[in-house]
């Protein structure tokens, strides 16, 4: 019997339990087509998704804005210059910052390879958000798309789930993910990779205390 996989790490961030419990009914929105997930639409998109779940839990997000950055020549020096923030937004009385990446990690029977894609993504959007200024607590965020080749949907449910278990090695990590059992195989690319769900990843860039 196939079964619902999706919950919440709410990690460091339980202030944003909320938002994310609205992100991933939102993800699951009978709105949708049946041959189509907001999962399949890009980075843009999902950020939008995610901006609507914190205007529904009583916050304000305000995305693609013109800022300063932080920049770094090609010969490491270091400067400001003009660019954009991929998202700001406050809830209760937390303000972040962030800049956010999409990734799409290969499913397979051991999933080491896909984990490691999604910790890649995570480690460039904090790099990314660390050139961000000081308007907010910093966050990298990766929406990780998970793809499954038609070959192995015979054992999707088991890879799934041995995808999922490995949330909790990402230490201080927010995670929310949602692998709906009527949508997982809703649309299939041209080489025959599905798209059963997806997984929101939030950290917190910290900073060292000087001694």
């Amino acid at each position: 019997m196939v079964k619902e996989i999706g919950g919440i790490l709410p990690g460091p961030l339980k202030s944003l339990y909320r938002v994310l419990n609205k992100w991933n009914s939102l993800m699951q929105d009978s709105e949708w087509e049946k041959n189509d997930v907001p999962w399949w639409y890009n980075e843009r998109a999902l950020l939008s998704l995610l901006a609507g779940a914190i205007w529904k839990s009583g916050g304000w997000a305000f995305e693609e804005f013109v800022t300063s950055k932080r920049m770094v020549s090609k010969r490491g020096r270091h400067g400001k210059g003009a660019g954009r923030g991929d998202i700001m937004f406050e809830i209760g009385q937390e303000t972040f910052i962030a800049e956010a990446k999409q990734c799409w990690p290969i499913l397979g029977y051991r999933n080491h390879s896909a984990i490691n894609t999604v910790k890649k993504a995570l480690r460039e959007a904090r790099i990314q958000s660390s050139r961000l200024p000081s308007e907010g607590k910093k966050l990298g965020i990766v929406f990780a798309v998970p793809r499954l080749h038609e070959s192995k949907q015979r054992d999707s449910e088991k890879i799934l789930h041995n995808f999922v278990s490995r949330f909790r090695a990402f230490k201080n990590t927010t995670i929310s993910w949602v692998f709906p059992k009527g949508r997982r195989t809703s649309v299939m690319d041209e080489d025959g990779y599905i798209y059963p769900g997806i997984a929101l990843m939030l950290k917190l860039l910290r900073f060292r205390k000087k001694s």
